[in-house]
């Protein structure tokens, strides 16, 4: 049985400030005081109830992290609960998350702990926090909030889209760190062998793998256990930014770009920021454009074909020893991935206008080729068309290995085509994979 009482009467607000009490057959009365705040004004609602001699508590009106969010404090200490992690990813968006209030509220506390009768912050969860140390925990987490503009509703749809984009990133991010971690231990093998022990040591600090390995398995046996269950996508969508931030320190982007292909670590950095920026609820960042597509798959093909540094321009280098080690490093780091393969791009048309992501096509053409060397493909044709529903790239390999990719990579991959600005069909017969890309019309 569920038990309410009134405390206040409708026409109370209209007299703010005037004490109302609740007497008990016991004797015992609680005196309730309102001090509500001028919507323009930097002071929390207010309202504070009196247990007959005893101490006050005060009542603020916090929301934000929901319409009835609520901050009490006793004496010197202010009980905030969520109100300090109500910008996290996860939290914000959430049915009844307000990014107006949250930011007035979060003013309002800053405001109550500055005026100095707070000297400890006790919030839902974590240890207590010492009033100077909370005003500018409030401030920052202010500041967060208030570029949380136009975020999406985190509802579940949205929660089931994430988790599996999540479990889709973590697939790609496991195979770049691999690739990654791969060429540089070959890079450190040849450094070794040259004597070069000390470049050996200084290359290999540049990626942690055996973080990255517990990372990723930690990743993968959390959502082993998720799918039998958990019923709610939220834990494995905040599970996925827990890891992926760890991720991101452990290996030095531009360094790392120094010596393994840059692609590979662009597109590491990319697919972590990437789904952080989805877990806020915002847009994930891209540019559409006019372009001609024809130069653009050549481009690619040849930065995929030839490596980074021809011989002609390692021997025209630079004098100084260091400048030329890292030249010969970076020669050594980045194979070119259509190396052994054979790759031809037949275009039916001079020009293939579409309406265009440039980053996002480069990043799905290139995992497509990857997919297709990785399977065994001896040789790749890129055909070029442009017909009645946009222009269309067919990309097909002749495969030496069947069944060895999963389904989550084709979500993946389709996703990605989306965010290029087109649809993706992927077909498989008779040892041919085929993936054919259709760009939307503007």
């Amino acid at each position: 049985m569920k038990v309410g009482l009134r405390l206040f009467a409708p026409e109370r607000e209209n007299h703010a400030g005037v004490p109302a009490s609740l007497c008990f057959p016991n004797g015992a009365e609680i005196t309730i005081v309102q001090d509500p705040a001028k919507t323009d004004s930097p002071r929390l609602p207010h309202e504070q109830i009196r247990f007959g001699y005893g101490p006050a508590l005060d009542l603020y009106h916090t929301p934000g992290h929901s319409p009835d969010s609520i901050c009490l404090r006793i004496g010197n200490l202010l009980f905030v609960g969520d109100l300090l992690f109500a910008a996290n990813p996860g939290v914000a968006g959430l049915t009844g998350w307000s990014q107006e209030s949250l930011v007035r509220s979060l003013s309002g506390a800053e405001r109550l702990v500055a005026e100095g009768e707070v000297t400890h912050v006790c919030p839902g969860h974590g240890n207590i926090i010492p009033a100077g140390d909370a005003a500018r925990m409030f401030s920052r987490v202010r500041a967060d909030a208030q570029s949380l503009s136009h975020i999406a509703e985190l509802n579940r749809d949205r929660a089931v889209a994430t988790a599996e984009y999540a479990t889709d990133c973590m697939e790609q991010v496991n195979e770049l760190f691999t690739v990654m971690a791969g060429r540089l231990a070959y890079v450190t093998y040849i450094l070794d062998e040259l004597g070069e022990a000390g470049m050996a040591e200084e290359a290999t600090a540049l990626i942690s793998s055996d973080a990255i390995d517990e990372l990723l398995e930690a990743f993968r046996d959390f959502a082993g256990e998720y799918q039998k269950t958990s019923p709610s996508p939220v834990p494995l969508m905040l599970k996925a930014a827990q890891v992926m931030g760890k991720l991101e320190r452990t290996f030095q982007r531009n360094e790392l770009s120094g010596i393994i292909d840059p692609t590979l670590v662009r597109r590491a950095a990319r697919l972590l920021a990437d789904y952080i920026t989805m877990l806020r609820g915002f847009t994930l960042p891209g540019e559409r454009q006019i372009l001609d597509l024809v130069p653009v798959i050549e481009a690619i093909v040849t930065g995929l074909s030839l490596p980074l540094l021809s011989d002609e321009e390692i021997l025209a280098g630079p004098d100084e020893e260091g400048a030329f080690s890292r030249i010969l490093l970076s020669r050594i780091g980045s194979r070119p991935l259509l190396e052994e393969v054979e790759c031809e791009v037949v275009a039916e048309d001079s020009q293939l206008l579409a309406w265009i992501d440039r980053d996002h096509f480069t990043d799905l053409l290139t995992y497509i080729l990857e997919d297709l060397v990785g399977t065994g493909a001896c040789r790749i044709g890129i055909r070029t068309r442009q017909g009645e529903e946009g222009a269309t790239i067919t990309i097909t390999g002749t495969l030496t290995v069947t069944g060895a990719r999963e389904p989550l990579t084709w979500r993946f991959l389709r996703g990605l085509a989306e965010r290029a600005g087109g649809t993706l069909l992927i077909r498989h017969q008779d040892g041919l994979q085929s993936f054919e890309f259709t760009a939307r019309p503007e």
